[in-house]
């Protein structure tokens, strides 16, 4: 299981995107490319479908926590990738675990960037 951006919303874009290629997938590991729309796993239901999937051993090794960050902290998807840039910056103080940063430190790093 594995969270991507639309095309038109990837941050890859133009000159490229996070989709998969579904031949290419099942060829690789057998896996299937199914789309679910992100507002199954927005709200208190959707994190509790992120949970299940945590519990499922079918679904192998996921990410679950990122994905929780990715879905339910304002922001935090749009600012991932910057974070360690802003750090070494001075744009925000790393004072939390890497990766666990408050909704302050997500802020500043938008407003810094301008994502």
């Amino acid at each position: 299981m594995r969270l991507v951006h639309h095309a038109p919303a990837s941050p890859r874009a133009p000159k490229g995107h996070c989709q998969f290629n579904e031949p290419a997938e099942l060829q690789k590991d057998h896996g299937t490319v199914a789309d679910r729309s992100l507002v199954d796993y927005m709200d208190s239901d959707g994190l509790m479908n992120l949970l299940e999937h945590a519990a499922d051993p079918t679904f192998g090794d996921i990410d679950i926590p990122e994905m929780i960050k990715r879905l339910q902290v304002p922001g935090y998807d749009l600012a991932k990738r910057c974070f360690d840039q802003a750090i070494q910056e001075g744009v925000i103080e790393l004072n939390c675990p890497r990766g666990f940063y408050t909704q302050q430190q997500i802020e500043a790093v938008i407003s810094h960037y301008a994502l």
